[in-house]
């Protein structure tokens, strides 16, 4: 919510006290979420390389269920087309477990 009025601040507040929760409680289906919230907010500031290694990471993670690979794979896609198909790449590899 905070993304869509433009308070990118306080966006980046909320996703990482979510991360930090669903840490403590050992979620790490809610962490990938998060993580994904993340790599979005990291586009959004210019960051896309990052955020294609963290969207990657978290759609192949082997606790990703189905609706979270499918949020990761969207934007994976939507961001795929701002960067080289070497970046792209570069980041795909970087799924290690």
């Amino acid at each position: 919510v905070a993304h869509n009025l433009n308070n990118n601040t306080d966006a980046w507040s909320y996703v990482l006290q979510a991360l930090e929760k669903a840490w403590q409680i050992g979620n790490q289906l809610e962490v990938l979420n998060a993580t994904t919230a993340i790599a979005h907010l990291l586009a959004v500031d210019g960051n896309v390389g990052r955020a294609l290694e963290l969207l990657a990471y978290c759609r192949n993670h082997p606790s990703a269920d189905w609706e979270a690979q499918q949020k990761a794979d969207q934007l994976l896609n939507a961001l795929k087309r701002e960067v080289s198909a070497e970046v792209f790449a570069q980041a795909e590899l970087l799924t290690t477990y």
